[in-house]
């Protein structure tokens, strides 16, 4: 879908699979490693969205199975790039994803919480000797960008973002709340109208089952469908095919992350 139209423009790249939810990650280790090697010395960069992989239905994995990669990767000379738009920022417990690896990245890309959703702002994080490769004899700057790069009003509130998270220890306050999740889903595993729920830190994807033999047309699917009833109870959550995403906000309290579960199961009581 995003990547269709842009085909001809991209450079090749090679996938492989990621586990979901820590299934089969001894096999699939051995066979990402076996797809690196393929590519051998043509091998630039590793790109992952560590611990859980948001858009593509919340598949969760953990470093048990990264680590591995990642540092076969790097034994080839490859990059290590991580997505951490969605997971960074304490969404899976810690403040990036990567603290919960041993393997630190080369480039980190970051945003939306990195200002608090409030302005769109952006970030590549480098490693020194990433970002000295780019400095010239007589330039002391690495010269990337456009005329909005370094946007001022987007940095004050990345820089207020950020502020906030020493002030009020935010990630100690997620913590807590990440138990709260835990402790309220836990009911939700053993509904027969859910498939499986899965969760990292304050990331949870819930999936659930269709009727067989349902259309694709989105409008009709369980995922969908839900997510819209629960929107009549000030609700908002995301659906992802049949896979509803509930990613509740580092601000909320313990009663509203509570609550947001409690909604979602008077919805799947009442399509009984």
């Amino acid at each position: 879908l995003f990547h269709g139209v842009y085909k001809t423009l991209l450079f090749e790249s090679t996938n492989f699979d990621c586990p979901d939810h820590y299934e089969n990650e001894n096999e699939l280790v051995n066979l990402a490693c076996a797809k690196l090697d393929e590519v051998g010395e043509e091998l630039v960069a590793i790109v992952v969205e560590p611990l859980v992989q948001g858009a593509a239905g919340m598949r969760m994995h953990s470093p048990s199975f990264l680590e591995p990669v990642l540092a076969h990767a790097r034994r080839l000379g490859a990059l290590v790039v991580v997505d951490e738009v969605a997971t960074g920022f304490g969404r899976t417990g810690t403040l990036f994803a990567t603290d919960q690896l041993s393997i630190k990245p080369d480039l980190m890309c970051l945003g939306k919480g990195l200002t608090n959703g409030y302005l769109p702002l952006a970030v590549t994080l480098s490693t020194e000797a990433v970002f000295d490769a780019f400095i010239g004899e007589h330039s002391k700057t690495f010269f990337h960008g456009h005329t909005y790069t370094a946007n001022p009003l987007g940095c004050a509130a990345a820089i207020a973002t950020l502020d906030l998270f020493q002030k009020e220890e935010t990630l100690s306050a997620v913590q807590s709340l990440v138990e709260v999740l835990q402790e309220a889903l836990a009911p939700l595993a053993k509904r027969p109208d859910i498939a499986r729920v899965r969760q990292k830190g304050l990331m949870v994807g819930l999936d659930l089952l269709s009727p067989e033999g349902l259309p694709l047309e989105p409008a009709e699917r369980t995922g969908h469908q839900v997510c819209m009833a629960v929107r009549e109870h000030g609700v908002i959550l995301r659906p992802l095919g049949d896979t509803v995403v509930m990613m509740p906000p580092l601000c909320m309290s313990p009663s509203q992350v509570q609550r947001v579960v409690s909604v979602f199961e008077e919805v799947m009581d009442a399509r009984r």
